[in-house]
């Protein structure tokens, strides 16, 4: 009868000791998560102050160009998250973005924070340029100045003279519409039109041409280096 009570309280010793030592090391596990966590937390806490969310692009200066034209050229919209060390080269390469359209003397980017956290407007002020590029045409219709002032006496019948005319941002899309009209001793006339980045990709775009040309004379074959 001793021994069995012996033997009962061995049992209860060895449970005590495992209970003991299953309480020490559910307690550190459970220190060390928390300081895991609170170690965590301000790192977490920090990168989510280097991401800008931006709330608005703001534009400036645009007086033919729509809107949807320039905002079609940046590389992210409203909503979109950047980085604020990486937003400042993200503002140039987008920059450079807007002036390979080709219809601006100029434009800036620059950003400021908004009224919510991590938040960023977008601000784009553009310079639009010169749309309207007409050139005076003049040429000769013979193959060079000798040519012309020697063998046919420098005649005025042989010049050609007009004008190409050459319209930009016409719908305010960035497209071009030109017109060339040469009279003189070949008389030439063209008409076209192009319009780029129709789909939002800028993959397909669009582009129709038309033109006639009438001339004095056709060579037909050559006598000691001179056309017959």
């Amino acid at each position: 009868m001793k021994t069995t009570i012996q033997y009962i309280n061995f049992i209860r010793w060895r449970l005590g000791l495992l209970w003991v030592f299953f309480v020490i090391t559910f307690t550190h596990a459970y220190t060390q998560v928390e300081v895991s966590n609170k170690q965590r937390a301000p790192e977490q806490r920090h990168q989510l102050s280097e991401a800008a969310i931006i709330e608005q692009i703001d534009i400036q200066g645009t007086k033919k160009t729509r809107r949807a034209t320039i905002l079609r050229e940046l590389e992210f919209t409203v909503g979109d998250t950047l980085s604020k060390s990486e937003i400042r080269q993200a503002l140039d390469r987008n920059r450079l973005r807007i002036m390979n359209l080709g219809i601006f003397s100029h434009s800036e980017l620059s950003f400021s924070s908004s009224t919510t956290p991590n938040g960023v407007i977008i601000h784009i002020q553009v310079t639009e340029g010169w749309y309207v590029l007409p050139v005076p045409l003049l040429s000769l219709a013979d193959r060079n100045f000798n040519v012309w002032w020697r063998e046919f006496d420098h005649s005025f019948k042989r010049l050609n003279y007009g004008l190409d005319w050459t319209q930009l941002n016409v719908t305010g899309r960035a497209d071009a519409l030109k017109a060339k009209a040469q009279f003189g001793y070949t008389n030439r006339y063209e008409l076209s039109y192009r319009l780029p980045g129709i789909n939002r990709k800028r993959t397909i775009g669009f582009e129709t041409s038309i033109s006639y040309s009438r001339g004095h004379e056709l060579s037909f074959n050559t006598a000691q280096n001179k056309l017959q």
